[in-house]
């Protein structure tokens, strides 16, 4: 067996490079694709506490269009779907950073430099109090 981490597990099994992935997707799989899930995550936004949106018990993805967005790079899948359901809610987000790992990302939520979305289990719980929403 080879295990393999990418950016697109699921072009890998696609094309026939892999045959089995550990993935997170949140859009329907192939029919031809065997599942297993293995559980659930949430959406969260990680806003800094300064930020008066960081005050709210509740907040939905509307709340956050006028907001600046630190975001995964944009030719990772996550970022497309990030992409997609801010677009779902009605507005482009406005990235003014890049990068490439989740903790990167919610540190610089924590300077104060914009929000983020992740997905709640990709970061680890000593960084949870970093004002984390669930959308």
């Amino acid at each position: 067996m080879n295990v393999v981490e990418d950016v697109d597990p699921m072009a890998q099994l696609q094309q026939g490079e892999s045959e089995l992935a550990f993935i997170s997707y949140a859009g329907k799989l192939p029919d031809d694709f065997e599942v297993l899930s293995v559980g659930t995550d949430d959406l969260v936004a990680y806003i800094p506490a300064r930020n008066p949106l960081s005050k709210q018990k509740e907040l939905t993805l509307t709340d956050l269009k006028a907001e600046k967005f630190l975001t995964l790079n944009h030719q990772n899948p996550f970022a497309v779907f990030v992409q997609q359901v801010c677009a779902a809610a009605g507005f482009e987000l406005y990235s003014v950073f890049e990068g490439e790992k989740g903790r990167t990302l919610v540190n610089m939520v924590a300077l104060g430099t914009g929000i983020t979305l992740l997905m709640e289990q990709s970061i680890s719980e000593n960084l949870d109090s970093k004002c984390p929403h669930r959308l």
